[in-house]
């Protein structure tokens, strides 16, 4: 008998985000606009909320210039985040995935965190590097999706 671990309802209609790490040990916060799925593992109590996530990480410091990839209408708060090191990934219903919205010109390890945001990112590893991806849909990641 396998216990699962006690989570948080998923967050409907708050704009929040949740870390996650690649291949290459670099992180990505991707940010839901309310509504895009959210891996039940980032909704673990044991974890910071992801309603907290985007303050903890705009907490670091700024160690990277940006690069927009796409044209957002209010670009401050993905720059602040990218300024981190951090590849900032926003929630696009038409394309049902996160697509890539700015990208760190110095990318920042999960070695550089403090240990709230490893315990953030446990589990939210993906196979390929962010750096490389236009978009990343969370259900060819993770099984165990919240909406």
């Amino acid at each position: 008998m396998t216990m699962e671990a006690a989570t948080r309802p998923y967050p409907s209609q708050i704009d929040c985000a949740w870390l996650a790490s690649d291949a290459a040990g670099h992180l990505a916060m991707l940010v839901t606009g309310g509504e895009g799925p959210i891996p039940a593992l980032a909704l673990e109590v044991a974890r910071p909320s992801v309603t907290d996530l985007e303050d903890l990480v705009d907490a670091l410091e700024i160690c990277s210039e940006v690069a927009f990839v796409v044209d957002v209408t209010n670009p401050d708060s993905f720059a602040d985040l990218a300024r981190r090191g951090v590849f900032v990934f926003d929630w696009t219903a038409s394309l049902g995935a996160y697509e890539l919205v700015a990208r760190p010109k110095t990318p920042r390890s999960v070695g550089d965190l403090p240990p709230i945001l490893t315990r953030a990112i446990m589990g939210l590893e993906v196979a390929g590097r962010f750096s490389d991806a236009a978009a990343l849909d969370p259900r060819s990641c993770w099984r165990d999706l919240r909406l």
